[in-house]
């Protein structure tokens, strides 16, 4: 469950900005500091800029973009990694591994557990 976007209506700029996003999010999604404020210095855009281009692009707010990117990591190492669930959402970058079970179960419609 990606986020989709139509690549063939996208012009360079927006495909060096969502790669950009992309790298930027996935080099910081084990941090569970790393924030939305965070995420828009590294790209070098004001808060409002970064947050209308990032939905312009994706249809989610730039907190919604790096959440279903944390999702999207824990759920290939709930596949491929023997970790506690608790060590993954670590790894993910959850504070807490309620608030991860509920984002997990939001995007995926299963418990972490159940996924794997």
């Amino acid at each position: 469950m990606a986020l989709s976007v139509n690549s063939s209506s996208l012009t360079p700029l927006d495909k060096a900005f969502l790669n950009r996003a992309t790298q930027i999010a996935e080099a910081y999604l084990h941090d569970v500091d790393f924030t939305v404020a965070s995420f828009c210095r590294m790209m070098g855009y004001s808060r409002s800029q970064t947050y209308r281009r990032v939905r312009e692009l994706t249809g989610h707010s730039p907190s919604r973009f790096i959440t279903r990117r944390r999702l999207e990591r824990a759920a290939r190492m709930l596949k491929e990694e023997p970790l506690t669930i608790r060590e993954i959402a670590g790894k993910a970058g959850f504070k807490s591994r309620s608030y991860f079970g509920t984002c997990f179960k939001e995007y995926y419609g299963v418990t972490p557990g159940e996924y794997r």
